[in-house]
């Protein structure tokens, strides 16, 4: 389930609100326990954790609850180590492949894995010398949606050879926003996600991605 408190109007696709549902079957005479990784439940809305949390949690009365990248103080968290593969990737990038002018697009402001992923972003740069550009950076709501501002960026700022993406369905609006400029990834521009998503492998060229296994990490 996706996308709790999502209206169509917020949606990629018509239908997929009808992911939400699923969360009206929770009961406590059919479920032991709750394991929510919130920023995946709330991507719509930006970070779940923060805005939508307790609604969410109204509906689970009596059942025990563990948040996957939450950032509750009063429920049981599990957090994806967000710094690290950033840290990783853009190290090829920078070493390996020379970009030089690296930019990143990020989640909602308010998200706490985009904020930690932006720390990671500016912090590797910093590793590696290289300048904090405030332009370079930009906010979508992680869904393929962001194809118009990514050309915006690259109409904007000029020598963008390398993009870090907070996660990779905006990586995927990210390989059509190249189409519409004309620009082909892996030859004119670097790119790398984060999720490792199964559609990675069929972009071409195929994505490099963070891995993000939610199922491992709840198990």
């Amino acid at each position: 389930g996706r996308y709790f408190q999502a209206t169509k109007e917020l949606l990629y696709e018509e239908y997929e609100y009808q992911y939400q549902t699923l969360f009206s079957y929770f009961k406590d005479n059919n479920i032991d326990i709750v394991i929510a990784c919130t920023s995946v439940v709330g991507i719509v809305s930006g970070s779940m954790s923060r805005n939508s949390l307790n609604d969410f949690l109204a509906g689970m009365e009596g059942i025990p609850v563990i948040t996957v990248s939450g950032d509750s103080d009063k429920i049981p968290n599990i957090c994806y180590d967000n710094k690290a593969g950033i840290k990783e990737g853009m190290d090829v990038m920078i070493s390996a492949q020379k970009c030089s002018k690296i930019a990143m697009v990020a989640g909602p402001k308010e998200n706490l894995d985009s904020i930690e992923r932006v720390e990671a972003y500016k912090e590797s740069l910093a590793e590696h010398g290289m300048q904090y550009e405030d332009r370079l950076v930009i906010h979508c709501d992680f869904t393929e949606k962001c194809i118009f501002d990514v050309i915006n960026l690259f109409k904007s700022v000029k020598g963008i050879d390398g993009v870090v993406f907070a996660n990779d369905r905006m990586a995927i609006g990210g390989y059509e926003a190249m189409k519409e400029l004309g620009l082909t990834v892996g030859r004119d521009v670097s790119f790398m996600g984060f999720d490792n998503i199964e559609k990675d492998i069929n972009l071409d060229p195929p994505l490099a991605s963070v891995v993000a296994d939610a199922e491992n990490i709840g198990y």
